[in-house]
């Protein structure tokens, strides 16, 4: 079973052209663009759900990933690139890769947003030791969801659905890569 998620990881990254995508974005123009997203993106969230802001606000550091696009058909992937910020201070971007294989078809587009409640999820994190495993599950938002939200392991996941349809029973996860701001 290993080998067939390790199969479907190659397969998504080579189809989807995921490697070799840069964590931090390469221009001045590019960098403006991706920070106004997660601007736009974190308001927008806050604004859906009022008990996101307050989970927000009480967390160590989160990283905002501003437009995920996946798209499958048996082998899947995805991928966006997103902000990550420590005590509400821009410290970084990374790049979510996502890949799966399965009984799945369809495509969607969502903004992420992760959560971490310490300085030792955030540094799992930036260390690469942070993955999504098949099991793992982000809270939807919308108004009141949110209030039931738990870290689980330092991070708590939050998700906004911006269009699309995905129908999936599939292996695989999500992982991250990290570039500091001033390395």
């Amino acid at each position: 079973m290993k080998t067939l998620v390790y199969l479907a990881v190659m397969v998504a990254f080579t189809g989807f052209g995921l490697v070799g995508c840069s964590t931090t974005p390469q221009s001045e123009e590019k960098r403006d663009a991706l920070h106004d997203a997660v601007k736009s993106t974190l308001a927008g969230m806050r604004s859906d759900s009022p008990e996101f802001a307050a989970f927000l606000d009480r967390a160590y550091a989160y990283a905002v990933f501003p437009d995920v696009s996946e798209g499958a058909f048996v082998v899947g992937g995805g991928g966006g690139a997103g902000e990550v910020y420590e005590n509400g201070r821009l410290i970084g971007y990374s790049r979510l890769t996502k890949a799966t294989i399965g009984f799945q078809a369809g495509g969607q587009k969502y903004s992420q947003g992760i959560v971490f409640e310490n300085k030792d999820a955030l540094k799992r994190f930036i260390d690469k030791e942070y993955k999504f495993n098949a099991g793992a599950t982000a809270v939807a938002l919308k108004s009141g969801v949110a209030a039931n939200a738990k870290f689980q392991e330092g991070v708590a996941v939050f998700q906004h659905t911006k269009g699309g349809l995905m129908a999936s029973a599939a292996l695989g996860g999500q992982s991250f890569t990290f570039s500091p701001l001033n390395p």
